[in-house]
C-alpha cells in the first residue's frame, strides 16, 4: 500500500471515530452553552473578562441560593422543632389540667360523703330525739286517757 492509501486509511478510521463519539453524545445544554460561548467569543461578542465576570456572578447567585436553601431547611428544622415542644407543653398543660380537675374532683366527693355522714349521723339523732318525744307524747297521752276514763 502507498502512503497516499494509508493516509487515506487513517483519516477514515478518524473519521469512523469521531462520528461514533459524536454518535455517543447527545445534545447537552451545558456543551451547547460552551460552544456558544466560544463563538461568541470568536466573533468578539464577549471577552474573556466578560466571561469571569459571569462566572463569579453565577457563582455568587449559586452560593446564595445554597445558603438560603441552608437556611430555609434550618427554618423549617425549627419550625418542627418549636412544633414538637408546643405539642408537649400543651400535653403536658392538659395533663396538668385534668389532674388538677380530678384532684378538685375527689375533694367535692370526699366532702359529699363527709356531709351524707353527718346527715345520716344528724339524722339518727333526730330519729331518736323524735322517738323519744314520741314515746313521752304517748306516755302522756296514755296517762290522760286512764286519767280521762277515771273521771268518767
Amino acid at each position: 500500500m502507498s502512503s497516499k492509501s494509508l493516509y487515506l486509511l487513517k483519516l477514515l478510521f478518524l473519521f469512523i471515530t469521531l462520528y461514533e463519539i459524536y454518535a455517543r453524545v447527545k445534545p447537552n445544554e451545558a456543551l451547547d452553552q460552551i460552544l456558544n460561548i466560544n463563538r461568541r467569543m470568536e466573533n468578539g461578542q464577549i471577552t474573556p473578562l466578560k466571561i469571569m465576570e459571569n462566572m463569579e456572578r453565577n457563582k455568587k447567585i449559586n452560593i446564595q441560593k445554597k445558603n438560603s436553601k441552608q437556611k430555609s431547611k434550618e427554618i423549617k428544622g425549627t419550625k418542627k422543632l418549636n412544633e414538637q415542644k408546643r405539642k408537649k407543653e400543651i400535653e403536658l398543660k392538659t395533663k396538668e389540667l385534668i389532674s388538677k380537675e380530678i384532684k378538685k374532683q375527689k375533694k367535692k366527693e370526699e366532702k359529699k360523703k363527709e356531709i351524707k355522714e353527718e346527715m345520716a349521723a344528724i339524722e339518727a339523732v333526730v330519729i331518736k330525739n323524735l322517738t323519744k318525744d314520741l314515746e313521752k307524747v304517748k306516755k302522756e297521752v296514755k296517762k290522760t286517757r286512764k286519767e280521762i276514763e277515771k273521771r268518767n
